[in-house]
């Protein structure tokens, strides 16, 4: 996936914009661009972690990776994180607001 500085950057901005949450979003291509689509975090403790409405999911085709940001630890990819990266056979890409980077999980299935 090329995650090019202008990506980057709309990621930081929209995880910096809500620091307290994991925000979440996808990354797709559309018209041969990458881009990145902001989506809600359904989750019932955003703070702790993220849940994407699968309409979100299936409203893009192209889907390249799903992003995600940990407020409050490093860009690893969490155990959970993983599991259901795996299961979807979609990357996730984690970005942290404490180390001011990034880490893509590239699973199994792809």
């Amino acid at each position: 996936m090329n995650l090019t500085s202008k990506l980057k950057e709309e990621i930081r901005s929209y995880a910096q914009g809500n620091p307290s949450e994991e925000t979440c979003g996808l990354i797709v291509k559309s018209r041969g661009e990458t881009v990145f689509v902001p989506c809600k975090n359904y989750h019932q403790q955003p703070s702790l972690a993220f849940r994407l409405s699968p309409r979100d999911l299936l409203s893009y085709d192209g889907v390249v990776a799903i992003y995600h940001s940990h407020p409050k630890c490093s860009a690893l990819p969490s155990k959970k994180d993983r599991l259901y990266s795996d299961e979807l056979c979609v990357p996730f890409l984690v970005y942290s607001l404490i180390d001011d980077n990034f880490n893509l999980y590239e699973n199994k299935g792809v």
